[in-house]
């Protein structure tokens, strides 16, 4: 489907240090929205517990395997850095039990714990978890579609370029980190015209509004010198133009890579086979635990 130059018309962020989607509404004029659960307030009791939706409406797939991240919240709305080493959660759809879920927690090289859960809905529908964490009752609710975007797993990833530092291609900056990361070097439609596996992470360190987008990418540099010859490790910005984003997060033009990839939230990490199909998608969070895991199934 063609689209029009994406452009973020309304990021969606939560703050006290809670992640969750942002870049709700890129390419359209009305947008999606995170997660519906409530994140307290500032008056809230630190020790109550709420279950926080780390990942975008709009982006889970029926029929097919989803993962679908949580993370726990103390009642000013701030993400907990510890919890239980697992969560274990009730699946509903429409409110009728359809059975349990299980993660256990993550947090390696992250300041915020998480639980990544993986699930395949048979329905479209309006979901919910919920579960009990240190006696508090939480829950969550989000929604499964029949179409998404995103490229899913065992498809092939759209063929589009990448800047590099030896050709920028309209992309001011490549590189929001300071300094720029190394992860600039090769283009996206070349790694997969030569059948290199690619771990392709679409993400924008200083204009995040999240302390996610960095830290994801530190973990992805950290792991260069261990799969950097059997992977092509691929770092992509958000905006087109940096001076725009800094004067208007919410109006400036985005990067190509997101218009590709149909991406309205970031950050996302796509792991891609050899044979260009999609082996793995991290969205928004992932630790270095799970980006190992993943850069391991690149080269399976």
């Amino acid at each position: 489907m063609t689209r029009h130059p994406a452009r973020i018309t309304r990021r969606t962020v939560l703050t006290g240090g809670v992640a969750t989607a942002v870049l709700a509404g890129c390419g359209s004029s009305g947008g999606g929205t995170a997660a519906t659960t409530p994140v307290g307030s500032a008056a809230g009791n630190p020790t109550d517990r709420t279950l926080i939706a780390l990942f975008k409406q709009g982006t889970v797939l029926v029929g097919r395997p989803q993962r679908i991240t949580f993370g726990i919240a103390d009642g000013t709305g701030a993400l907990i850095t510890g919890g239980p080493s697992a969560l274990d959660l009730e699946l509903k759809l429409g409110g009728a039990s359809i059975g349990r879920v299980r993660a256990d927690r993550h947090r390696e090289g992250l300041q915020r714990a998480y639980y990544p859960f993986e699930i395949v809905p048979a329905k479209t529908g309006f979901y919910s978890v919920s579960g009990t964490v240190s006696g508090h009752q939480v829950d969550a609710a989000f929604g499964v579609d029949a179409k998404v975007a995103l490229p899913q797993v065992g498809q092939a990833l759209p063929v589009f370029d990448t800047p590099t530092t030896g050709n920028h291609r309209g992309v001011d900056p490549i590189c929001s980190r300071n300094p720029p990361c190394p992860l600039h070097d090769v283009n996206a439609r070349d790694l997969l015209a030569s059948h290199k596996p690619m771990a392709l992470l679409v993400s924008t360190p200083a204009f995040c509004q999240v302390d996610i987008c960095g830290p994801v990418l530190e973990l992805l540099i950290a792991e260069r010198s261990r799969y950097g010859a059997r992977v092509g490790l691929v770092h992509a910005e958000v905006y087109r133009d940096g001076k725009a984003a800094a004067a208007n997060p919410g109006g400036a033009p985005v990067a190509p890579a997101l218009e590709a990839l149909g991406l309205d939230f970031e950050p996302c990490l796509f792991i891609v086979g050899a044979d260009g199909k999609v082996r793995m998608r991290l969205d928004n969070i992932f630790d270095a635990v799970e980006l190992r895991q993943a850069l391991e199934a690149a080269t399976a």
